[in-house]
């Protein structure tokens, strides 16, 4: 099977970049529970890490190979200043709690179990 690869490039190098991301996937995707920026209500969305460290996320589920397009919005893991876990009474109660602070923004996200949590900040399983 040969890989087809369409850029929008000349240089030769940007091109094997790109077809090597597009070839690795993402690295993790999965259900998490986000804060809004605004009205700071939560909501659950389907989360893809992708190998150039831009998180995206969705209100629906989605497969791997259906590219990022329709994302609701994007963290820029590569911006951020710090990442660690938030004791629950500092927002209402809500376990498995993590913050990635960005310059324009921190991000507070929940995973469904301790586990998860811990896996997501980069601990162990």
């Amino acid at each position: 099977t040969q890989n087809i690869v369409f850029s929008h490039t000349k240089n030769p190098k940007k091109q094997i970049e790109m077809a090597a991301t597009e070839q690795a996937g993402p690295k993790k995707c999965g259900w998490l529970t986000k804060e809004g920026a605004q009205w700071k209500t939560w909501k659950r969305r389907w989360f893809i890490l992708d190998p150039d460290n831009k998180l995206y996320y969705f209100s629906k589920q989605r497969a791997n190979t259906e590219g990022r397009s329709g994302h609701k919005g994007v963290i820029q893991l590569d911006d951020a200043t710090n990442a660690q876990e938030v004791r629950p009474e500092l927002k209402g109660g809500r376990k498995n709690l993590f913050q990635i602070v960005t310059p324009s923004r921190t991000w507070y996200l929940s995973t469904a179990t301790q586990t998860r949590a811990s896996t997501e900040r980069g601990g162990g399983g």
